[in-house]
């Protein structure tokens, strides 16, 4: 695993160029998001989806979620309502991650048996660079402890990805909580399970 430290706050370049030749690589990587360390890999790249269900022991019937720059990219995989994109242009970008009705373009692999897709919008500059730089959306999933615990610290990351993973962008420390995530499926909203993301911003939808 290469390590490289980034600036959170104003990402160099040529270190995102470095993170993204290498998810082009089909290699994995961890990444500090708006919530615990993300790890995740090129949506396209098959062979680095399947690595990253090994490294978490996931079953591949518990799918992976899209990490976007901006709503316009979401709504190319995702079906948005309006009332949909009202409530994810008041959420997001943040510590969301909202279940939409999926579009053909999300390969069938990464989709659930209902055809729904998550999405996310992480509020943070270092894999906003990456996606930006990228020009597609990262499957991703959360970096975790041995206790299932999320983890924000990049040093806890490499002690337990170590011998796992390619890449590991350091942005400095990170939440321990989870994305709050909501369900928007025919314009019927479902809190999902609550994390970081308050949910009390929906009583009024």
């Amino acid at each position: 695993m290469q390590r490289v430290v980034i600036d959170p706050v104003h990402p160099e370049p040529r270190k995102v160029r470095f993170a993204v030749e290498h998810l082009q690589k089909g290699e994995v990587l961890a990444y500090p998001t708006d919530t615990v360390y993300g790890l995740g890999c090129d949506m396209t790249e098959r062979g680095a989806v399947d690595r990253l269900y090994h490294i978490k022991g996931m079953r591949e019937d518990r799918k992976l979620a899209f990490l976007f720059p901006t709503l316009a990219e979401v709504s190319q995989y995702a079906v948005l309502s309006d009332l949909a994109y009202q409530v994810c242009k008041k959420i997001l970008p943040g510590p969301y991650t909202v279940v939409l009705p999926a579009k053909r373009w999300v390969p069938r692999a990464l989709m659930d048996k209902r055809k729904q897709v998550g999405v996310r919008i992480p509020d943070n500059v270092v894999v906003q660079a990456i996606l930006a730089e990228l020009g597609r959306p990262l499957v991703s999933t959360s970096a975790t402890g041995a206790e299932g615990e999320g983890l924000g610290d990049a040093e806890d990351v490499r002690d337990r990805y170590e011998h796992q993973i390619d890449i590991l962008v350091d942005g400095g420390l990170c939440d321990t909580a989870p994305s709050t995530v909501i369900a928007l499926i025919d314009d019927q909203l479902e809190i999902l399970r609550e994390g970081k993301g308050p949910i009390d911003i929906f009583d009024h939808l």
